[in-house]
């Protein structure tokens, strides 16, 4: 049983007085972005243009809190308390936590307080993973692979231990959850505000790219041969294109998980060079939206690498994730907020691991419109049974 002194995450239940609750979390989240975006895009996507909680369908997240969800937890002036959220994505089995206490971009280590708090919340979610087993066990395992140093998630088989996953944990607070961890697999996340420009500017896009048809670009992104043309057609993945979209990560993604992700994606290509089937032409550059808001599976096709295509399929994401969500329709506000499109609140973020050899960080180091660029961990933490003594970060 949990001490009482432990935060106790209470459930919001996502269809009681859902618009209220919603407006809420944005306030209290809003002020603690780009920290807080997972947990805002984990709740936000779960369904096309989720304007209130009611439009989220709660078979596929959950959401916690160590503080009240109501006006009143906002309706002060007086400096909130330390508070955690924590979402679960039914989709990829992954665990988000957002802790008000790391939202900020120095380097200081925690204080006792703020370490406790977030130990006692993860202990929390292990526990009460370990009392609904299993259905908050993680898809992964980070046991065996290329070894301890290395470890990479796998897909869990029979007999691997019951394992938890925690998505983008704030680097604050390695040395306070290592102990209860196996792995902490080092990542990246490079963050867009909504004005972010040029790498992701709407101004001089084909409006095909954003609008799913035909197109012909000059000089693919800049980066073709002098007076080239290319038919391009801009589509969302389809079921054809999934070995090609599973070959953009390193992380193991189902079938079904990559289709569910469908509607915010985008893959471009080429008539005519490409050998056509009943599903159309496979993709030479594509990318989605996570779950909770990122962008992934990033992906060019080697042999047309170098051309511009790697910027020119985000930018079409970006303004497709606009439209969808209905950036500037004057209908689709609540209590005073706006879809701005993008993973949440009109941001985009994407992280990228460090065993992929640096080729994602360079990519992104050298588009112009990021905001911050600061490391999280992917957190893999075992349910029963001892942990192994060789744990790594």
């Amino acid at each position: 049983m949990m001490s009482a002194s432990k935060p106790l995450l209470d459930r919001i239940n996502l269809y009681t007085n859902s618009r209220n609750t919603l407006a809420v979390l944005i306030k209290l989240l809003e002020p603690h972005v780009p920290y807080s975006l997972p947990i805002l895009g984990t709740v936000l996507n779960t369904g096309l243009c989720a304007i209130t909680l009611q439009d989220v369908d709660s078979s596929k997240a959950s959401l916690w809190s160590t503080i009240p969800l109501h006006s009143d937890t906002i309706s002060t002036t007086e400096p909130l308390e330390l508070f955690s959220i924590v979402t679960f994505s039914h989709l990829n089995h992954q665990f988000t936590v957002f802790c008000s206490g790391g939202s900020n971009t120095s380097s200081d280590l925690p204080t006792e307080a703020k370490a406790k708090h977030v130990k006692q919340v993860f202990e929390c979610i292990r526990e009460m993973d370990s009392e609904a087993r299993p259905t908050y066990d993680s898809f992964f395992t980070a046991l065996g692979g290329r070894g301890r140093r290395r470890a990479m998630p796998t897909r869990r088989v029979d007999g691997d231990p019951p394992m938890i996953t925690v998505g983008g944990v704030h680097a604050k607070w390695v040395d306070v959850i290592v102990a209860m961890s196996t792995v902490q697999n080092l990542n990246e996340r490079y963050v867009f505000p909504p004005t972010a420009p040029c790498a992701f500017a709407r101004d001089g896009l084909p409006l095909a790219l954003a609008a799913s048809r035909r197109t012909t670009l000059c000089g693919v992104g800049g980066g073709g041969e002098p007076g080239m043309e290319e038919d391009v057609e801009v589509s969302q993945i389809r079921a054809s294109d999934l070995s090609s979209v599973r070959g953009a990560s390193l992380v193991p993604r189902s079938d079904a998980y990559l289709l569910s992700c469908a509607p915010y994606s985008v893959c471009l290509r080429f008539r005519g060079e490409i050998m056509m089937g009943p599903n159309g032409g496979q993709p030479v550059a594509c990318a989605l939206m996570h779950v909770d808001g990122s962008i992934g599976a990033l992906r060019v096709d080697p042999k047309y690498q170098r051309r511009g295509l790697g910027r020119l399929v985000l930018r079409a994401l970006m303004v497709r994730l606009d439209l969808n969500k209905g950036q500037g329709d004057p209908g689709l506000v609540w209590d005073g907020h706006r879809d701005l499109g993008g993973g949440a609140l009109g941001w985009n973020w994407a992280d990228t691991g460090k065993h992929n050899g640096g080729a994602g960080s360079r990519f992104f180091m050298s588009l112009v419109g990021k905001e911050s660029r600061r490391t999280c961990h992917w957190t893999y933490i075992p349910i029963d049974g001892a942990i192994p003594s060789e744990t790594q970060v």
